[in-house]
């Protein structure tokens, strides 16, 4: 619950455009010529009472609808003023009362009862009807997150992994609405401004909304509830036909009976079906309104499907992304799954993205796999690394940079020695062991750079061998130290006389020139001229 007081109070008056009496037919800024394509629908909705004009007769049609008119409207095509609705109504009032009380607006009713309808959340309030929003015009993407969520297609629209637009100013909408906008465009609810461009960011005007609202009216799948889970009984005859269907609530598991509509719609794994085809134990989506059911998507207990898999979600529930038949579906995988892999026995671990699968869903959930890969050696230079709870490299072969994904067990070498993710550096050329597309060894080997650096020595350690120096860089003036390691192959010289010396022969303060190479992060000396002394 919000329980943090607004400070700036909202002064908002909604006009009689939305609270006014239901009796204009026709309007005269209306005209047929400039909005015939919305004339019609917008008497129609006048006269109904969704939707009314100014107190001069007017319509206003091209003004622009703001995010707490458009709750109201909504609202009334859910039919808040419904005398049959009344008493949800007044309990929605109490049930949301104090959630509304710090939001200074006066259609608390309409809000309360979206609310209950579940169309909108406690936690989108702010969004909506705060003192900053609830003026504020309501854009065309905006409105088709909230016709999805009047239609009762959120759950559905949310989960969808792939979103396919035919406009050209896709990238304007925003990611987390394309979804709901590719909904709204394929029910035709909403269109675009023209056939290349949707206009995500364009304010929904009284008359667009008025055709939008009519729209999602005539789909007739505005639902009071919609419920899923396992179906317990059946009744598929006579005068009345029932359905019962065990579901999880408030952490619990209950059963309920809803009485079927005569002319309710059937699918049964995703093919137009009847009543006949579903039986007890199968898994159901019912779609409910005025207390029966309009609406049911069935499947059967167990099914099998085959794909490819494209990522393994590790997080909150173990999940695998599998692409079959061009489309992408996420599947969460049962604690007690089984496993094969290339015909022997293994666990998920052994689970790559690249695998062929064949999956086995029990009420949609994996309960067996069956996968098979082709493992597969290549060689490259690493371009990236990514160190996350799902790591993963890319790889340049022949100006061809390929990504791929490290299993959590993956074996590092470096040189031939057993290493870490973290020892392994860009430019490394490396051989990749690759099962399916995912990577299981990587055997890196260093590189070396050659380089030359001149310093004034600040410490000679003669037991570790090394030397360290201090440059100043010429362009900056900032000074840096670098430390120097001495080999038994380095060769150390004397700048005036060309003779070799030792490392003891080197003072705090003498120049000295270091020609050698960067391995690993290490600067190895192989020859060190010592200009004074």
């Amino acid at each position: 619950m919000k329980k943090t007081l607004r400070l700036t109070f909202l002064s908002f008056v909604l006009m009689i455009s939305f609270a006014g009496i239901a009796s204009a037919a026709s309007f005269p800024d209306v005209d047929a010529v400039k909005w015939g394509w919305a004339k019609s629908v917008i008497e129609e909705m006048s006269s109904k009472g969704y939707i009314t004009g100014y107190p001069d007769g007017t319509f206003g049609p091209s003004k622009p609808v703001t995010k707490l008119q458009a709750l109201i409207l909504s609202a009334r095509i859910l039919g808040v003023n419904d005398e049959t609705n009344a008493d949800y109504v007044e309990l929605a009032e109490e049930a949301y009362a104090d959630e509304l009380q710090y939001y200074n607006v006066s259609n608390k009713k309409e809000i309360a009862y979206l609310l209950y309808k579940n169309v909108i959340t406690e936690d989108e309030l702010d969004t909506y009807i705060s003192s900053t929003n609830a003026n504020t015009p309501l854009k065309r993407y905006e409105a088709a997150i909230l016709f999805t969520k009047l239609m009762g297609k959120e759950k559905e629209v949310k989960n969808k992994l792939l979103t396919v637009l035919p406009y050209q100013d896709v990238s304007l909408i925003p990611s987390h609405a394309k979804s709901y906008v590719e909904y709204v465009n394929n029910e035709n609810i909403m269109k675009g401004m023209s056939e290349t461009e949707f206009g995500p960011m364009v304010d929904v005007s009284r008359a667009q909304i008025a055709v939008m609202l009519h729209r999602v009216l005539q789909k007739n799948e505005i639902i009071d509830e919609s419920v899923e889970g396992v179906i317990t009984s059946l009744t598929r005859s006579g005068i009345e036909k029932k359905i019962s269907i065990r579901i999880s609530e408030n952490n619990a598991l209950t059963t309920k009976e809803y009485a079927i509509d005569n002319e309710v719609v059937v699918t049964y794994n995703n093919t137009t079906s009847t009543l006949y085809a579903i039986n007890t134990q199968d898994y159901a989506r019912l779609d409910i309104k005025g207390g029966k059911v309009r609406k049911i998507e069935a499947e059967s207990k167990t099914k099998e499907i085959e794909g490819v898999v494209q990522d393994i979600v590790l997080e909150p529930v173990l999940k695998l992304q599998i692409k079959s038949d061009n489309k992408l579906q996420e599947y969460e995988v049962l604690s007690n799954v089984t496993v094969t892999k290339n015909s022997s026995s293994s666990d998920l671990r052994n689970v790559r993205v690249g695998d062929t699968v064949e999956l086995t869903l029990e009420y949609n959930k994996v309960k067996k796999i069956i996968a098979t890969s082709v493992r597969s050696s290549t060689t490259g230079n690493i371009e990236e690394i990514v160190i996350s709870k799902t790591p993963s490299i890319k790889v340049k072969t022949n100006n061809t940079i390929t990504a791929y994904n490290l299993t959590r067990d993956v074996t590092i070498t470096v040189d031939g020695k057993t290493a870490q993710i973290y020892d392994l550096r860009l430019g490394y050329p490396v051989q990749l062991t690759v099962d399916g597309s995912t990577v299981i060894k990587v055997e890196a080997k260093t590189i070396t750079q050659a380089q030359t650096i001149t310093g004034t020595v600040e410490l000679v350690n003669t037991s570790y061998k090394l030397i360290n120096i201090s440059m100043t860089d010429a362009t900056t003036g900032e000074t840096t130290l670098q430390q120097i390691f001495i080999n038994s192959s380095t060769k150390i010289i004397s700048h005036k006389d060309s003779k070799t010396i030792y490392l003891s022969d080197i003072k705090v303060g003498d120049t000295i020139t270091a020609v050698g190479t960067i391995n690993t992060g290490v600067f190895e000396a192989s020859t060190i001229v010592v200009t004074t002394n």
